[in-house]
């Protein structure tokens, strides 16, 4: 091996385990968000789901940290512990009727607010009211 080839393999090596390091980084900061959000709280959430989309929602796995629990009623109650909930939101509107944040109460609010903006809209105003924008918005460049 010539001294240049000894270079380059050690610069090669160094490169392999930086990007590796990065990568389970990364990794690492996913782990408790819902899907590629990276957010850096600490939030337990408890959702029902009605009878209707129980089964499917407990056959999916969506976190790791996913507990389910079939209530008399036939619905689920779905427990969390998140990073954060941004995608969770939409996560949760997409179940519509079906779906029911129990905890935490701020990120009912939240739910309710968003539901109480969208039936305004559709009741007729046409007109979008919205205290601040979406995290999903963004500017035209």
């Amino acid at each position: 091996m010539t001294p240049g080839s000894a270079q380059l393999l050690r610069q090669w090596l160094l490169l392999e385990r930086f990007c590796a390091a990065s990568v389970w980084k990364s990794i690492a900061a996913l782990a408790r968000s819902l899907g590629i959000c990276h957010e850096t709280g600490d939030v337990n959430v408890t959702i029902r789901f009605s009878s209707e989309v129980a089964r499917y929602v407990e056959e999916s796995r969506w976190h790791s940290s996913q507990q389910c629990e079939y209530q008399p009623d036939g619905s689920l109650l779905v427990r969390l512990d998140l990073s954060g909930t941004t995608e969770l939101k939409s996560w949760v509107l997409g179940f519509g009727q079906h779906a029911e944040v129990l905890k935490p109460v701020s990120l009912r609010a939240e739910i309710q607010a968003e539901l109480q903006a969208t039936l305004e809209f559709y009741e007729g105003s046409g007109v979008r009211v919205t205290q601040r924008p979406s995290p999903h918005y963004r500017k035209a460049r």
